[in-house]
């Protein structure tokens, strides 16, 4: 952990992309750009319901990477 960001107590999400997605038909006219993509997700932050917080688990990571490499 960095300890810059530390002291903003920040928590982590994991959005689904295809929630994003839907989430971003609702603005009709908006530009296909990574700044437009940001402003998306940080309202969709802002909208509520949020999942639950992410939490690595490195017990799991040897065997996360393992499956990811074989099956993808």
């Amino acid at each position: 952990s960095n300890y810059q960001l530390a002291s903003y107590h920040c928590q982590v999400y994991t959005f689904n992309p295809k929630v994003v997605a839907n989430f971003k038909k609702a603005y009709v006219d908006l530009p296909k750009n990574d700044w437009t993509d940001a402003w998306v997700i940080a309202d969709r932050l802002r909208f509520g319901r949020l999942p639950e917080n992410s939490q690595v688990d490195f017990r799991y990571l040897p065997l996360q990477r393992l499956t990811r490499f074989r099956f993808h």
